[in-house]
């Protein structure tokens, strides 16, 4: 009775061992896959506080947006139609400021945020 009693304890810890390894392999695995999936912006990332998420960084990108709409507004009341370009030159830089302003904030975002930002 003792050796069969023996027999079972070291199956039992046999199976606790095999056990013990089929749990850490899939959690080694799906570390291996996270860390790889956290490369392409997928999953959680380590740091979750980003510049572009800031309150100071959207209160500047609202203003912008707000400033825009108003010269948007101002442009369309007052602006020449039927002019040239070197006419209303200065509505054209004014609109390609805020395109690179705009275009800035989306690159900054993507970078920060990665494939979460879609």
């Amino acid at each position: 009775a003792g050796s069969s009693t023996g027999s079972n304890s070291g199956s039992s810890s046999a199976s606790v061992k095999i056990a013990k390894k089929s749990t850490t392999a899939p959690s080694l695995q799906s570390q291996k896959t996270s860390s790889a999936l956290a490369r392409y912006g997928i999953g959680p990332r380590r740091d979750e506080n980003f510049m572009v998420d800031s309150n100071r960084a959207n209160m500047a990108i609202g203003c912008v947006i707000f400033i825009n709409a108003i010269t948007i507004g101002v442009e369309t009341d007052h602006a020449c139609r039927e002019c040239e370009l070197k006419d209303r030159l200065g509505w054209y830089v004014l609109e390609n400021i805020f395109v690179v302003i705009f275009s800035i904030e989306m690159v900054a975002r993507i970078h920060a945020h990665r494939l979460r930002y879609f």
